[in-house]
């Protein structure tokens, strides 16, 4: 809802009606009336920056203007636009701090994180969950992610608000008539300026789980009216019911404003020139919001997995009428007319394979060595040999043995996903199949334990620079800003596991070597240390020029007339803008094989290879064996 500007509009008037008469009247003798006010005090009362709204012209938390939609100052019932304002009051009695504790409050608006009313999980069919920045994840009118801005400057910095002013929220595509791409909208942060009135506030927070925040904000006048200076700084250190994740943050801001007097020259002219600079970082293992994806519990339904087991020797060692061996009815005859892959059910000589079961899928797609026993707690010792197939026709990969080892292939439970691609399910190459999860926290309570515990990070670090000189002159009616933002944006982030995890199980009951699998039946999670682990660095620079005229129906005519009136106030706004952007993204594993070891493979291959091919698998068991439960 609108609401006019009572006292902005009250001052206003007073100051009108106050300086007509002592203009007419210069000629009329004094007398005993008191003084007039003068115009000076006058101008320190009403005179505002047009390139500026702060919470020092709003009550409590009510706004009635903005820069959103003309990058000047404007009353947001003058806006065609859906905008809304968050004030400094409402930021600090809710108790907001960043987007992820603002969005939910907010119209149209959704977040990602612990806080938020937004998965973002994506469209594809396994989960991909934003764990480096939950509060970059938003949505806005169901459309997509906002454009994040500071000070009306694209940014990369996930604000707090320890040096927010204000919050605008421009929804839909009208965000597009201020500059900015995003057709969903753009959340904006106002940063602290330093004003020309002491105040020091020191906060701190205490809150669940051991969590809390400490905060200050100081700001010193060194000359009166014309120099001053403000620094703020927070550290919080938030810890969550799901252990061991945890944030810590810390971010120290300085800014300085500097109105010469010299260039002051009461309502005829002002000049200020406003700097500040910031610099953060951002340390955490941040929760998943995600249960892990379930491949386990089709194994015990009946229907489904029926308890299967699998031998990886007979892969190799060819018989695929023995009901142990259900692995997709891949076939062991290797010749041009075989027919082989997943959901394959005929075996080699065309007769359908009566052991075929799509429930039975591939946990490790490609590698070579894996380790087990990562508990120290349960006996490890597994290894198996699967060179990619990309590898060509090797005698190695298909029937030759390693130290012993002839080549072969885990088996274990599909995902709801694999499954359906492994049954044909109707439009199964479409991706409407999803992965099912593990909601049940009696199989694993994913509410109170982040599944990669201990093995994974993410950070954010940034600098961040703005300045921005300011003049209006002939009272107002003309002016321009020249602003200039520096930005330095860097974050990363690794996983041993990756992702939220699918729980799996052990349906081996044979080593490669022939041994009895100790390991069947218990729950794991594994990976190859390829995916989860990257980097990203930015820089932003900005030169923005705004400059206005404006012809108020006032100035030619009695304000108070008709042809006043109708003229209103018109303004021309001009606007000159650069933006440079530079970025890096880097991904990497975690872990290979060098390439030395490509050779146990294919002796004297002169061809460059793929590592990934040779990625040892880690493997973590989270339990004793299962093979005994019946669901």
């Amino acid at each position: 809802m609108k609401f006019p500007y009572l006292q902005s509009g009250m001052l206003l008037a007073v100051a009108l009606a106050t300086a007509a008469p002592l203009v007419r009247g210069q000629t009329v003798a004094p007398t005993a009336k008191p003084e007039p006010v003068s115009s000076t005090d006058l101008t320190e009362a009403i005179v505002l920056s047009p390139f500026t709204v702060t919470s020092e012209e709003t009550h409590g938390y009510q706004a009635t203007e903005s820069l959103a939609g003309t990058r000047l100052r404007t009353e947001l019932r003058d806006l065609g636009a859906p905008i809304s304002v968050v004030t400094k009051d409402f930021l600090n009695d809710t108790g907001v701090t960043n987007n992820g504790t603002l969005l939910t409050y907010t119209t149209n608006t959704e977040v990602g994180g612990v806080h938020g009313n937004y998965a973002g999980f994506g469209t594809g069919t396994g989960i991909s969950e934003n764990r480096l920045n939950p509060q970059g994840t938003t949505r806005i009118r169901g459309l997509d992610g906002s454009d994040n801005t500071r000070d009306y400057f694209l940014t990369n910095i996930p604000w707090d608000s320890y040096n927010i002013d204000r919050v605008d929220t421009v929804r839909g595509p009208n965000s597009i008539l201020y500059g900015l791409g995003s057709p969903s909208g753009i959340v904006n942060t106002s940063i602290n300026e330093a004003r020309f009135k002491n105040k020091t506030t020191i906060e701190a927070r205490f809150g669940r789980f051991g969590s809390y925040r400490g905060s200050i904000d100081a700001n010193i006048v060194l000359l009166p009216k014309e120099l001053s200076v403000r620094v703020d700084g927070v550290y919080s250190s938030t810890q969550f019911q799901q252990k061991p994740a945890f944030n810590h943050d810390s971010r120290q801001y300085i800014a300085f404003r500097y109105d010469p007097k010299a260039l002051n020259l009461d309502e005829k002219m002002t000049t200020s020139l406003k700097v500040s600079f910031e610099n953060g970082k951002i340390h955490s293992n941040n929760p998943t919001q995600s249960p892990p994806t379930d491949a386990i519990t089709p194994w015990f339904d009946p229907a489904k997995g029926n308890k299967f087991t699998t031998d990886p020797f007979i892969t190799n060692n060819a018989n695929l009428n023995n009901p142990t061996w259900t692995f997709h009815g891949i076939v062991t005859d290797y010749s041009p007319n075989a027919g082989s892959g997943n959901g394959v059910t005929n075996q080699a000589n065309g007769s359908v394979n009566p052991f075929y079961n799509p429930w039975v899928g591939v946990p490790f797609q490609s590698g070579t060595t894996l380790l087990s026993g990562v508990n120290p707690q349960v006996p490890g010792g597994q290894t198996f040999f699967q060179p990619s197939l990309s590898l060509g026709n090797s005698p190695s990969v298909l029937h030759n043995s390693i130290n012993g080892i002839a080549y072969n292939q885990f088996a274990g439970v599909n995902t709801f996903s694999g499954y359906a691609q492994a049954a044909k399910l109707p439009g199964y190459g479409t991706g409407l199949y999803k992965d099912t999860y593990l909601l049940d926290p009696t199989i694993f309570d994913y509410y109170h334990n982040l599944i990669g515990g201990e093995n994974s990070r993410q950070w954010q670090n940034w600098t961040s620079f703005n300045a921005a000189l300011a003049q209006t002159f002939l009272g107002g009616h003309v002016g321009y800003e020249a602003a200039f933002h520096q930005e330095q944006y860097r974050n990363g982030q690794w996983s041993l596991f990756g992702g939220n995890g699918a729980i799996q199980l052990w349906t081996e009951t044979y080593t490669a070597d022939g041994q009895k699998d100790p390991n069947f039946g218990k729950p794991y999670i594994q990976s190859t240390g390829q995916y989860g682990n990257n980097s990203y660095h930015a820089k932003n620079e900005d030169v923005r020029i705004t400059a206005f005229g404006e012809l108020r129906g006032s100035d030619l005519f009695d304000r108070q007339s008709l042809a006043a009136k109708i003229i209103g106030r018109q303004r021309l706004t001009g606007l000159y803008s650069t933006y440079t952007h530079n970025d890096e993204g880097r991904d990497w594993m975690l872990y290979a094989t060098d390439p030395s070891y490509d050779q146990t493979y294919q002796p004297n291959n002169s061809q460059a290879i793929n590592l990934t091919n040779f990625a040892p698998h880690l493997v973590s068991f989270l339990g004793g064996s299962l093979a005994s439960k019946s669901t």
